[in-house]
């Protein structure tokens, strides 16, 4: 089954990047495969 994740930043002190990474991070410790990581700033 295919993932998608999603990432938002409502404040100064969030980051994109490191949210993206984050949830990659997550998806390959977990075997989980990540089709698309949509995001809204």
């Amino acid at each position: 089954m295919k993932r998608y994740g999603y990432h938002r930043t409502s404040t100064r002190e969030q980051h994109l990047d490191r949210g993206i990474k984050e949830i990659t991070t997550y998806c390959e410790q977990n075997n989980l495969e990540l089709e698309k990581i949509f995001s809204v700033c």
